[in-house]
């Protein structure tokens, strides 16, 4: 198994795996010298199509700190390469969740401080949906979101 499936395995996917199976994979990722938090803590940040920076969830989290213009977007690629896509809006953030580069659903928050508590679980591969409230149906287009063919993870089409 690859490192990032056994991270799955022992995290967002935990209630599918025994918990001897889950003892077992943390063993083998001790065996392969990968530190579990430390690997999770590991995330790739892009804003809008620019080039993707390697920060701490901290780090990037910081980021909505900094003056973003309306409709710009973070693009939060956790350690498993799932993708959680913050959109400025006027008002408020449109998240989009993607997995690998499934979309899944979108959400609308309507503060920085609720969007960076959904962030900080997401990344930190958590329960995360209930902070994020109630999602978009999934057959709603994302808007100003396409994947590329040729580029791994959302890609961001500003209007």
């Amino acid at each position: 198994m690859e490192v990032t499936q056994i991270v799955r395995a022992l995290t967002v996917e935990q209630d599918d795996s025994s918990v001897q199976f889950r003892d077992v994979a943390r063993r083998e990722l001790e065996t392969r010298g990968v530190d579990l938090s430390g690997f999770i803590n590991t995330i790739s940040l892009t804003l809008n199509d620019g080039p993707a920076e390697d920060l701490s969830i901290d780090v990037a989290i910081s980021r909505l700190d900094t003056e973003l213009q309306p409709w710009d977007a973070l693009l939060f690629t956790n350690c498993l390469g799932d993708t959680m896509v913050a959109q400025k809006e006027l008002r408020s953030w449109v998240l989009h969740a993607y997995e690998n580069d499934r979309y899944g659903r979108s959400y609308q928050i309507n503060d920085a401080a609720a969007l960076k508590q959904v962030l900080d679980k997401y990344l930190r591969l958590t329960p995360w949906q209930d902070l994020a409230g109630e999602a978009w149906p999934s057959t709603w287009p994302p808007g100003g979101l396409t994947i590329e063919p040729n580029r791994p993870g959302p890609s961001v089409i500003v209007r």
